[in-house]
């Protein structure tokens, strides 16, 4: 199947998704899981210099590797499901009020309907992940969240799993996201081509990962590349 690129005809095999803000807004509170995740790596005494400034799933994988440099496996496998227990909880409280973005459905269906494979890649739980989606039936093949991947975008390993489960290529897919880190997973993924979702922002958000195509929405995106017939 073509999707039409402004630059290229490119043959897409297989679609690979974020989730949150780019099919479904949840209105997390980044902020409450930002702190929650500093107040356990303190309680498990991590050096947070080297940390300063990150997300709260770049925290727990550097408070992961510190544990581990320690020789504290198991205190590194609790402190990762105390983390994720905490993420959840927070996220839960969010996903009562979520809402699909427009378009996102529609372009999932007619994807779906075209043969091409799709994957929801997402650093949220799985859990919630998989209720949101069902809850706003939408089509997919594969949903990965944080639980069931040693690492998250923007680490490639995220997505290349997805692939390997849909039994697709990254050099015949592509990527969209509504975070520079979706694009940075894409690319070293190798995907195909990678779709940001600009959604308001200054087109500047993109500037140090540039996908193939910036679109204002998913919506967007859907009108823009299709897919089309041959």
């Amino acid at each position: 199947m073509i999707l039409s690129f402004p630059d290229s005809h490119r043959n897409i095999n297989a679609a690979l998704f974020d989730l949150d803000g780019t099919l479904i807004h949840t209105d997390i509170d980044f902020h409450a899981c930002d702190a929650a995740i500093n107040r356990l790596a303190n309680r498990y005494k991590i050096e947070m210099t080297p940390l300063a400034g990150k997300d709260a799933m770049a925290i727990i994988f550097g408070a992961e590797e510190q544990l581990v440099s320690r020789c504290s496996i198991a205190e590194a496998e609790s402190f990762r499901e105390e983390a994720f227990l905490a993420l959840e909880k927070i996220e839960a409280s969010a996903c009562d009020n979520a809402k699909i973005i427009d378009g996102a459905k529609e372009w999932l269906q007619t994807l779906s309907e075209a043969g091409i494979k799709i994957a929801i890649v997402t650093r949220n739980s799985s859990k919630a992940a998989a209720e949101l989606a069902k809850r706003f039936d939408l089509k997919y093949d594969a949903l990965l969240g944080r639980d069931d991947v040693r690492r998250t975008k923007p680490n490639p390993s995220h997505l290349l799993k997805a692939l390997e489960i849909i039994g697709e290529p990254a050099e015949t897919s592509m990527m969209t996201g509504d975070h520079w880190m979706d694009i940075q997973a894409g690319i070293s993924a190798g995907c195909a081509a990678t779709i940001g979702l600009i959604e308001g922002r200054n087109k500047n958000w993109f500037d140090c990962f540039a996908p193939s195509l910036i679109v204002r929405s998913v919506a967007e995106a859907h009108r823009v590349l299709g897919p089309k017939k041959p």
